[in-house]
Order: structure tokens, then C-alpha cells, then sequence
């Protein structure tokens, strides 16, 4: 991310550790991040990390009254990713005894 307070380049590095990728990670991101309707809200994304495209909303949920939030932008920009799986296949290979 540009602009930081001392004018560099910044960033966040994020790791994640699942026995089952599918019904963990993925299933937060598309279920409760991305998805608009999540929680009985309508059309509302998650404000820090949901794709949200300039026109997005958001429900701050209050004990009286809710405030709403209009015109959210995507606030974190993925500049690369990957899935990486531990253990590697020669882990796998002498737990298994093959060596």
C-alpha cells in the first residue's frame, strides 16, 4: 500500500493454517465476507476485506438505531496470493516410511 506515514511502500502479510481448506477459509471468504445477504443484512459486504466496488454499504448494527455507511471502496488490494500445502510430498513420503 502506498503512502504510508513515512512515505514507503506498506503492507500486510497474511497466513493461514486449515486442515480443509474448502469448509474453512474459503467458506468464510464466500459466506461471510463476500456475501451480500450474510446475517439477514441486504446487499451489504464486509467493509475491510469484501470486494466492495465504490458502491458498497455497510450497517453499523446499534442497540437504538442502526447507521449506515455508504459508498464503501475496497479497502484491501491482494497484490499476489497463493495456496501452499503443508506437509510437502517428501514430508509425506518418509512419514509414510518411504524412505
Amino acid at each position: 500500500m502506498q503512502g504510508g506515514s513515512n512515505g514507503r511502500d506498506q503492507g500486510l502479510v497474511f497466513i493461514a493454517l486449515n486442515a480443509d481448506l474448502r469448509r474453512q477459509f474459503e467458506f468464510i471468504q464466500q459466506t461471510w465476507l463476500n456475501n451480500p445477504n450474510c446475517n439477514g443484512l441486504q446487499g451489504e459486504k464486509d467493509p475491510l476485506i469484501g470486494d466492495n466496488d465504490s458502491s458498497g454499504m455497510f450497517t453499523v448494527q446499534g442497540s437504538t438505531t442502526d447507521r449506515r455507511l455508504h459508498g464503501l471502496s475496497r479497502f484491501v488490494k491482494v497484490k499476489g496470493g497463493g495456496y501452499f500445502f503443508l506437509p510437502g510430498v517428501k514430508a509425506l513420503t518418509f512419514l509414510a516410511g518411504g524412505i
